[in-house]
């Protein structure tokens, strides 16, 4: 049966609605493919959220390519806070992170003696986070692994500078 004028072709809650009232009930491609499991047989549990299923849910996060590989969005840009830990000791310090669409980490850093840049990439597939800091007396380089914390992305990472220096770094929205 046709769709009705009121249901529009744009509309995914309205056509998935359409299709599954107008079933015979025997055609497995009328079900969210997250609804469809192996050999036909529907899954009690889903650890993804299907395209059909993030365009019902919301049209912006389907369009932003949200899907099994990260099932969450990058880590917010803006600044960051920081917990450094170095030699037995810990310092606070504050960052300024760019996560790009393209997976690239930009930004920055504030120290005694200056501004550090900062340039890197995301990997969204296995959550990594690596970075090189260009300070005024050497480089830094940072690797890190993205969490969520209460549905807030945090990194948790390690650094080695070229002075010399390393430990352990963690970073939250601030």
């Amino acid at each position: 049966r046709p769709l009705d004028d009121a249901v529009t072709a744009s509309d995914p809650l309205s056509r998935w609605k359409h299709r599954r009232e107008h079933s015979d009930g025997g055609e497995e491609d009328e079900l969210p493919s997250s609804s469809r499991g192996r050999n036909g047989r529907g899954r009690r549990h889903s650890v993804g959220a299907s395209p059909e299923l993030l365009a019902l849910a919301s049209p912006a996060m389907s369009s932003m390519g949200l899907g099994r590989s990260f099932g969450r969005a990058a880590p917010v840009s803006g600044p960051w806070e920081a917990s450094i830990h170095e030699r037995g000791s810990t310092r606070a310090s504050q960052y300024k992170l760019r996560f790009l669409p393209d997976h690239r980490v930009a930004g920055s850093t504030e120290g005694a003696d200056g501004t550090a840049q900062i340039s890197g990439s995301f990997n969204p597939d296995n959550h990594r986070v690596i970075w090189t800091e260009a300070h005024p007396w050497g480089s830094v380089q940072v690797t890190g692994h993205v969490f969520y914390k209460a549905h807030v992305a945090q990194i948790s990472g390690t650094f080695v500078a070229t002075d010399g220096g390393r430990g352990k770094m963690d970073l939250c929205p601030g």
